[in-house]
């Protein structure tokens, strides 16, 4: 469903629907997978709705398009996976923020453009600041898109938007039904 490379840091980030929790319910069982260098991490749960789905290709279109997103950063119900917009300029660059169910057991060690000196700086590492807030996340990964990776991405959100549709909010929008 939605695969991204920051080759410079060896980093790969996967998300990957493997279907319906049940058909009476919209959550899907998605899986992450991260691999920085030799390490390689997965864990599989359902952590977003099927409308989800579509929100996040909504989201990369924004993106692509140069509008900033409504949301700069992008949250669900139960906060294990989010996004964030960080800057843009040749490319665009994000974050996927994954929640504190998520033990990588890795730090990856991760260097960006800083546009404005067009010069490299490290990122700090978030640091555990208690975890009661749940969008506190401490896994952070980040990625630069080149615009031309763009078209591929939303165009893989989408098809796996059409696999696992949102029965309810395609019910719900049914002019017919009382």
């Amino acid at each position: 469903m939605l695969t991204l490379r920051n080759e410079q840091d060896d980093l790969t980030f996967s998300l990957t629907t493997l279907g319906y929790k049940n058909k009476d319910e919209e959550w899907l069982n998605v899986r992450v997978d991260v691999s920085y260098g030799k390490n390689t991490f997965r864990k599989s749960g359902f952590y977003l709705e099927a409308v989800d789905v579509w929100t996040i290709a909504d989201w990369f279109r924004a993106l692509f398009k140069r509008r900033l997103p409504g949301e700069a950063s992008l949250h669900f119900i139960k906060p294990n996976i989010g996004f964030h917009y960080i800057a843009s300029s040749n490319t665009v660059t994000i974050s996927i923020e994954l929640g504190s169910g998520f033990d990588l057991g890795i730090e990856p060690q991760q260097f960006l453009p800083d546009s404005a000196r067009d010069s490299h700086w490290r990122l700090k590492k978030i640091i555990d600041r208690g975890g009661h807030d749940p969008y506190d996340y401490k896994n952070q990964l980040y990625f630069e898109i080149q615009l031309q990776e763009f078209p591929g991405i939303i165009h893989n959100l989408k098809a796996a938007g059409y696999k696992y549709p949102p029965y309810r909010n395609l019910d719900r929008d049914d002019p017919d039904e009382n």
